[in-house]
């Protein structure tokens, strides 16, 4: 039991930072599992989604972790007699067991205190681990350019706009990140904006705008 729970938190910590299908973690090999300087796992063009192929890093902590398990799985297999595993997939015991069925899922996740379903009516499956994975990219402050290219999508818009999720709470973060505006007398900031000064104009609006913002700020 405690050799399957290890798999199981595996698998689960492999799709959280990896953004990697289900199938695609059911044919990764040893040979695609790159644990040296740079970690990082190859995803051969026959077995991706897209039949491209594509390489995807890791992070240092979840390399080691897959490195511990491999050390332990052959290890294990030698006690024992067995062939040492040669591909990532339950029955040879190599890499994360790979759950048969959504009933899997979601015994973990009620022992884990997990919701199944979230405030919003948003179910948790296997495939929302990767939109999660892509939403903390995002949190994270990753460029849309490199998310799309880290979640291998054909399309940015596909990447914003259905497997980055943020809630009020970015929002919010968002706004705070802008400048504050300038306070005191509303004739002198009126008047800094119509003679061009370098501390607000150019923070506000173009030229072509100025007359909106002088509403905004009436002389009296």
């Amino acid at each position: 039991m405690k050799r399957l729970g290890e798999t199981r938190r595996l698998y689960y910590w492999l799709l959280l930072e990896t953004g990697l299908r289900v199938n695609e973690v059911r044919t990764l090999c040893v040979g695609d599992v790159h644990l040296g300087t740079a970690p990082y796992i190859e995803v051969q063009a026959k077995n991706e989604k897209a039949r491209r192929g594509a390489q995807l890093p890791l992070r240092d902590d979840l390399a080691q972790e897959m490195g511990r398990y491999l050390e332990d799985a052959q290890r294990d297999a030698q006690q024992h007699g067995r062939p040492i595993p040669m591909r990532i997939r339950s029955d040879e015991r190599f890499l994360p067991e790979i759950p048969a069925s959504v009933k899997v899922l979601n015994r973990d996740l009620y022992f884990a205190g997990i919701e199944k379903k979230d405030d919003a009516g948003r179910v948790l499956d296997v495939h929302a681990l990767r939109h999660t994975y892509c939403t903390r990219l995002s949190k994270a402050g990753v460029s849309l350019q490199l998310g799309q290219r880290l979640m291998r999508h054909s399309t940015p818009s596909l990447t914003a706009n259905y497997y980055t999720h943020l809630d009020l709470g970015d929002k919010r973060k968002g706004v705070d990140m802008l400048p504050a505006l300038p306070t005191g007398d509303r004739v002198q900031a009126a008047q800094a904006l119509e003679n061009g000064s370098p501390q607000l104009a150019p923070t506000l609006a173009p030229e072509s705008h100025k007359e909106v913002l002088l509403g905004a700020f009436p002389r009296t």
